[in-house]
């Protein structure tokens, strides 16, 4: 909980990766109090986020992934998706987990990719 306490107010954006429903992204959006979201919507639900691609049962997802950024005035092409952390991030998680006192044997990092 402490980590969504330090985060929230903090962040300007929530950018979702496609196929994350509506419900997802302004949930996530309310928590941290963000100001903006971007995701990929039907064309009925475009009106609540600040950016947004049009959802499609038959496009794919680096497809949307583009029209995203493109909506956020980003050019592409895009490659693949990549996360990754800087020194200062990854201590300051340490840290926090540090603190949090939970095991870090017991500890579970997930990322979804599609």
């Amino acid at each position: 909980m402490k980590l969504w306490f330090d985060l929230r107010t903090r962040i300007d954006l929530v950018l979702a990766p496609p196929q994350t429903s509506l419900g997802r992204i302004t949930f996530v959006k309310r928590v941290l109090r963000a100001r903006y979201a971007a995701g990929e919507v039907f064309p009925c639900e475009q009106h609540l986020l600040a950016f947004s691609a049009e959802k499609g049962w038959n496009k794919s997802i680096l497809k949307s992934q583009e029209e995203l950024a493109t909506a956020m005035g980003i050019m592409g092409p895009l490659g693949p998706p990549l996360v990754t952390c800087t020194t200062s991030e990854l201590q300051w998680a340490g840290t926090l987990v540090d603190q949090s006192g939970v095991l870090t044997s017991c500890l579970l990092y997930t990322s979804r990719c599609v």
